[in-house]
Order: structure tokens, then sequence, then C-alpha cells
């Protein structure tokens, strides 16, 4: 009979002191990895004032990209793997960001013997990101 006591006093201190004690830890670092990764980033200024002209033709001045979150990345579909991951994070992205309207997500190709706008064109299809009001291709 003592020893059951025993037990059910670990287990309760268990459940009310450990299991909280190892959240807290657990969401501390967390809040501290972010803290640090916000205060690491840095204002680049202000984007020049120029017009980007996508691969369907549409025209993007910079001063529509005032007050988005703007992510610009390089590609190449040169390698099926590589596109296919950059395909499905695109994706994602979009997904997660579509109902806000503040994410714009501009690509630009690489490999000029690889990225022709035909190209660029099938693959933002395959994807169903061509013509989405906030992705450039």
């Amino acid at each position: 009979m003592k020893n059951k006591s025993w037990i059910q006093i670990a287990v309760f201190l268990f459940f009310i002191v450990i299991i909280p004690l190892g959240s807290y830890y657990y969401l501390k670092r967390g809040y501290d990895y972010r803290k640090e990764a916000l205060e690491s980033m840095q204002d680049l200024g202000p984007l020049p004032e120029s017009v980007f002209t996508t691969v369907d033709g549409r025209t993007i001045p910079t001063d529509s990209l005032q007050g988005h979150l703007v992510i610009a990345n390089a590609f190449s579909l040169q390698h099926a793997d590589q596109s296919r991951q950059f395909g499905e994070l695109m994706v994602k992205l979009n997904d997660q960001f579509e109902e806000t309207g503040r994410l714009v997500l501009l690509s630009f190709g690489t490999n000029p013997e690889y990225d022709v706008p035909e190209a660029i064109q099938a693959f933002a299809k395959e994807y169903d990101l061509l013509n989405k009001p906030r992705v450039y291709w």
C-alpha cells in the first residue's frame, strides 16, 4: 500500500510539475528563437523605382508592392527535383497567405537556356500558380 501511494505522488508531481516546466522550457526556446530572428532582420531600404515585366506580359510597378510582404526568389527549371520542391513551396506560401492579400511572390528565372517564358508558364500552370493575383513569374 505504501508503494502505491508513492507511485501516485510521483505521477501527480510529474503531471503538476514536470510537464508544465517542460512545456515552459520548450515554448521559451521557440519564443527566444523567433525574437532573435526578428532582431537580426534589417531594413534594406526602399525598392528602387522600376517596372518588372512578367513572362505573360503583365507589368508590375514597384509602387504597387508598397505595404506588401514581397518574397523575391531566383530559380531554375534545369533540375526536376529542385523545381518540384520549389513549386510545392510556392503553392504552400500562396495557399497560406492568399486570403490576406499581403504576400507578393516574385520569381526570376536564372538560366536562360531552361527558363524560357513557355517553360515557366507551363511550370506555373502545373502548380496552378498561373494568373494568380499576387504571384509573378
